[in-house]
C-alpha cells in the first residue's frame, strides 16, 4: 500500500492530465515542494511518479514557457534525488568503515588477552 505521502503524491500528479498550463505549473511546483523537502523524504514508486508526471507534463507543454517550468522542476527533482542518494552512500561508508575499525580493535583486544 502506499504512504500518506504517496497518496500526496497522488493526488498531485493527477493534474498532469490538465490542458491548463496554470494547473500543470502548480503541479510542477507542488511536486517540487515535495520532492526537496528534507523532511518528506519521497522515495520508490512516489518518486517515480512524480518525475514521470513531471516529465509528461514537459513533453506536453504548448509553450515554451511552460516546457522551461517542467524541465527547471525536473532537473531540480533530480538534483536533489542524487544529493540525497550520494549523502546516503557517504554515510553508509562511513559506518561501514567504523564497523570495520572496531571489529579491528575487538580482534586486537582478544589477541592482546591471549598472551
Amino acid at each position: 500500500g502506499l504512504s500518506f505521502l504517496g497518496y500526496v503524491v497522488e493526488s498531485i500528479t493527477r493534474a498532469s492530465d490538465s490542458p491548463s498550463e496554470a494547473v500543470q505549473t502548480g503541479m510542477a511546483k507542488a511536486l517540487l515542494a515535495v520532492m526537496t523537502c528534507s523532511k518528506c523524504g519521497v522515495h520508490e514508486a512516489a518518486m517515480l511518479q512524480a518525475v514521470r508526471s513531471t516529465f509528461h507534463v514537459y513533453l506536453v507543454g504548448k509553450t515554451p514557457a511552460g516546457k522551461d517550468i517542467a524541465k527547471r522542476t525536473l532537473v531540480d527533482m533530480l538534483k536533489c534525488v542524487f544529493n540525497r542518494m550520494e549523502a546516503y552512500d557517504l554515510m553508509y561508508r562511513d559506518e561501514e568503515l567504523n564497523a570495520a575499525k572496531q571489529q579491528g580493535i575487538d580482534a586486537s583486544s582478544q589477541s592482546q588477552r591471549k598472551n
